[in-house]
């Protein structure tokens, strides 16, 4: 009897760790359609800076509840604009520069207004997700930029630059009309 048990319970434990999220058909319409034709709107939530052995965590310079891997962004304003061919940006950065003349207050942030270079968008069916990868040059440093939308409005975005270390940020996405 009590071997039963066991089985029962794990095939429970097993049954309730395996229950994937079901997304319609609509939602995954709707989301195509915003990639394509709306603009995309992101807030994000936390920032998570590439950790290097160089990195400094001191604790008095991070936003309350924060480390090093992960800061708290619930309460910065932040925001980025994605339309067509033109990205609006303005994110707190945490982490590394690697090339840089000026620690000043206005060159520390991501904050660009910029054409995309290039723009690709696909799709992951095992996700259901859509990937916009895209090239912005700004006037000091090129950007490249990994931006994973979902169909529940959950969204990640990956910064790489040339002159400061990878930061990925997580938040959510919502659709504006053009």
């Amino acid at each position: 009897m009590r071997y039963y048990l066991h089985i029962l319970l794990a095939l429970f434990l097993f049954g309730c760790a395996t229950q994937n999220k079901v997304v319609s058909e609509s939602d995954l319409n709707a989301l195509k359609d915003v990639v394509y034709n709306k603009t995309i709107e992101f807030k994000a939530k936390q920032a998570n800076p590439l950790v290097t052995p160089f990195s400094i965590d001191n604790g008095s310079l991070l936003i309350l509840g924060s480390n090093s891997h992960y800061i708290n962004l619930t309460n910065v304003e932040n925001h980025v604009h994605l339309n067509k061919d033109q990205i609006s940006m303005k994110l707190p950065f945490f982490g590394q520069h690697n090339l840089t003349n000026n620690y000043n207050g206005q060159k520390v942030n991501l904050n660009l207004k910029e054409q995309v270079q290039n723009k690709t968008v696909t799709y992951n069916a095992r996700k259901k997700a859509y990937t916009i990868r895209m090239w912005v040059k700004g006037d000091e440093e090129a950007l490249e930029l990994k931006y994973t939308l979902y169909a529940n409005n959950n969204a990640s975005l990956i910064v790489d630059s040339t002159h400061r270390n990878t930061i990925t940020y997580n938040g959510e996405w919502t659709a504006r009309n053009n």
